[in-house]
């Protein structure tokens, strides 16, 4: 069974009001999976207080089957379920995601507080536990640590959609993924990328110049985890062509082609990092009260 909610905050409901669209937009949508209706009564009122909307299903199944008909921006997963227990369900829909560039955050919620247990949700792919019974604090202390992602993952999902015949040229979430969503080591991170990158292109281009396929194979691999440490993806996957020319030794005008495609995307993701609004797409913005309730 499925239920539906829109839970919004006291003052609106004692006021009989509603917020604008845009306002209820910005909320986190989450999913939350239990089984038990107490439980998920507990779940829905801590949810309320702070604001979030909701929907909720009664086991691991139906979770998998919500995540693939609707966009969620957080899944809160009861570990033991009927059909399909929370820990399957999260190594299932960890499975789903494989090559799309996406990835979840999945809080266990579990009254078993063990190192074992622990350790169990984490290998199935789970980013937090909050245990039971669920409290608002506790909510929202397990829930911040993921905030960037999550916030990376909208500025991601706008972009697409502004430009849906173009990728994007950097996908933040990968990024944050390298880094374990500490937002200071990525900035460090992309500055070394900015001081690196054009002497790192200069020596791919000089040993394709010399028909050096070892020297390609090389540089070009430097370049692809360089690349994929900041989240440039298609121009990592451009990278990675290289390298594997450079590997069979096949240096010919295709090769140089591609280059001139790297070398492009990388010119993208050196402008997207320029700009300072990217780590505001993961920070937040002061002036925007979408998530000020979350933290």
């Amino acid at each position: 069974m499925i239920y539906e909610c829109e839970l919004m905050p006291h003052e609106f409901q004692s006021q009989g009001e509603k917020p604008a669209v845009e306002e209820r937009k910005d909320r986190l949508r989450i999913l939350v999976a239990e089984d038990s209706p107490t439980n998920r009564l507990v779940a829905a009122m801590n949810l309320e207080q702070t604001g979030y909307v909701t929907e909720i299903v009664d086991n691991g199944l139906r979770a998998i089957q919500a995540l693939e008909e609707k966009d969620f921006d957080l899944v809160l997963m009861d570990v033991f379920m009927p059909e399909v227990d929370g820990l399957e369900a999260t190594r299932i829909i960890r499975q789903r995601e494989c090559g799309s560039g996406r990835r979840i955050p999945i809080i266990a919620m579990t009254a078993t507080d063990t190192q074992e247990h622990r350790e169990r949700c984490l290998e199935a792919g789970m980013d937090g536990i909050v245990f039971k019974p669920v409290n608002g604090d506790e909510l929202r202390r397990v829930i911040a640590p993921v905030l960037p992602r999550i916030r990376a993952a909208r500025a991601q999902d706008s972009r697409r959609g502004e430009r849906s015949n173009v990728s994007p040229p950097v996908d933040l979430a990968e990024a944050l993924d390298v880094v374990d969503g500490d937002v200071g080591l990525l900035r460090d991170v992309v500055a070394m990328f900015l001081q690196e990158y054009r002497e790192q292109v200069t020596a791919l281009e000089e040993a394709l110049v010399c028909q050096d396929a070892p020297g390609v194979e090389s540089a070009a691999h430097r370049l692809k985890g360089v690349l994929g440490n900041v989240g440039g993806m298609p121009a990592r996957d451009l990278a990675r062509r290289l390298e594997a020319v450079g590997e069979q030794g096949q240096l010919g005008g295709g090769a140089v082609t591609v280059l001139e495609e790297l070398k492009a995307e990388i010119e993208r993701v050196v402008a997207f990092y320029s700009d300072p609004g990217w780590e505001r797409n993961i920070l937040g913005d002061a002036s925007n009260p979408s998530f000020d309730n979350l933290v």
